[in-house]
Order: structure tokens, then C-alpha cells, then sequence
């Protein structure tokens, strides 16, 4: 009877622990949501606002490689 007891204590006690890191884990989330919202929000449209353009001009510099790239294999071209 007692190993029964000690038993369902110990799943009671790892089931309490679970639960806990989850609930911890959601705390942090909420702190960390939080923050983000009050400082980061303006920092990060900025962010992605910058690696839009940075994209763009990435496009035209493979563009212009590819015609530099097509105008040196075309023996005709020279």
C-alpha cells in the first residue's frame, strides 16, 4: 500500500513539474511579447524596410552580372 502511495506521489510530483516549466515558459513569452512591443516594434519595420531594399538591389546586381556574363560568352560580342 505504500509503494502504491509513493508511486502516484512521484507521478503526482513529475506531473507538478511539467506543469510548471509550461507555466514558466508562458511567463517568459508574455515579458518577452511585452518588451518587444514596447521597444522593438518601430526597430524592426525599420529592419525589414532596409532588407527590402537591400533585396532590390540585390536583383539588379544579378542582373547586370547575367548581362556582363552574356556579353563576354558571346564571341561575336566583342
Amino acid at each position: 500500500m505504500i509503494e502504491t502511495l509513493q508511486k502516484y506521489a512521484m507521478i503526482i510530483g513529475v506531473v507538478m513539474t511539467i506543469g510548471g516549466g509550461f507555466y514558466a515558459w508562458g511567463v517568459f513569452n508574455n515579458r518577452l511579447d511585452a518588451v518587444s512591443a514596447a521597444v522593438g516594434s518601430d526597430t524592426v519595420e525599420q529592419l525589414q524596410r532596409q532588407v527590402a531594399v537591400i533585396d532590390k538591389k540585390l536583383e539588379v546586381l544579378e542582373a547586370k552580372f547575367d548581362e556582363l556574363k552574356a556579353k563576354t560568352d558571346n564571341p561575336l560580342g566583342k
